[in-house]
């Protein structure tokens, strides 16, 4: 018996796996969105609104592409969708921390840009429309239970365990 998958697997190039071991982040991660509870849209599932509005940030604990460290800086994605993310219509503007040198910025651009390959060169491939690379204050704090992330002037969002 044979099992079908209604969802192609991607099998990366040479050239994607050997820019994927340039780089290596650790940290934190959250996202927030218009969804009703939690987000459907990441089990590929139709938004609970009809589309989805979605801030996303990341907080580096670690990291480095090539020589350039990477350490303590943030980064955020703001993206819409008006269907199902599976769509491939995103629509996204990339925001870079403004402590970031330039070379940090070009780096952390690469990565979350898609361009280095990696699980961030998969989602890349979704968005339609780039609404560009955005460099502001970006502050991601957490105690492990709570957290906030602000993104300039754009957005923010905070979370905390349901009790």
């Amino acid at each position: 018996m044979m099992a079908h998958s209604r969802h192609p697997i991607t099998i990366p190039t040479i050239a994607e796996v050997l820019l994927a071991d340039s780089w290596k982040l650790d940290g934190l991660y959250t996202e927030a969105c218009t969804c009703e509870a939690a987000c459907p849209c990441i089990m590929l599932s139709d938004p609970t609104e009809g589309a989805c509005t979605a801030l996303v940030g990341w907080r580096i604990d670690q990291g480095h592409f090539g020589d350039v460290k990477l350490d303590g800086l943030n980064t955020a994605l703001g993206v819409f969708t008006p269907g199902n993310m599976k769509e491939k219509n995103w629509k996204a503007a990339l925001y870079l921390d403004a402590r970031a040198t330039s070379e940090q910025q070009q780096a952390l651009t690469a990565i979350f840009g898609g361009q280095a390959g990696g699980h961030l060169g998969l989602i890349a491939q979704h968005i339609a429309e780039v609404a560009g690379v955005h460099v502001v204050p970006i502050t991601f704090e957490s105690d492990g239970r709570r957290g906030t992330l602000r993104v300039g002037d754009v957005g923010s969002s905070e979370w905390a365990p349901i009790e």
